[in-house]
C-alpha cells in the first residue's frame, strides 16, 4: 500500500501490521500509481511524475530511477525489469 505522499507501506502479511515504511525522500514524484512485486525480491513503484522506482526488499533502499517516461506505465512494463534486475545481480 502507498500514502499520496509516495511512501510506501509494507505489511505483515500474519499480524497485518507495518512491519516497513519506503519513504520516498523526492516529494515532488508524487504519489504511487501502481506497485509491482517481482521475485520476491524488488518492489517496482511507478511514480505520478512517470518515473519509476526500483526498491530492494532486501536492503529497503532505492536501486535504480527510471525517469522521463512519455506514455502511461503500464504492468507489463515492470515484467521487462526481470530481464534487466537479473543482469543486474
Amino acid at each position: 500500500m502507498a500514502g499520496d505522499d509516495g511512501t510506501i507501506y509494507i505489511y505483515s502479511s500474519e499480524s497485518g501490521d507495518i512491519t516497513r515504511m519506503l519513504i520516498n525522500n523526492n516529494n515532488r514524484s508524487g504519489s504511487v500509481n501502481k506497485l509491482v512485486l517481482v521475485k520476491d525480491d524488488y518492489l517496482c513503484a511507478a511514480y505520478a511524475d512517470r518515473s519509476i522506482k526500483i526498491w530492494s526488499l532486501q536492503r529497503y533502499e532505492v536501486l535504480h530511477i527510471l525517469r522521463d517516461h512519455h506514455e502511461d506505465i503500464e504492468v507489463h512494463y515492470f515484467f521487462f525489469l526481470l530481464v534487466v534486475l537479473d543482469n543486474f545481480n
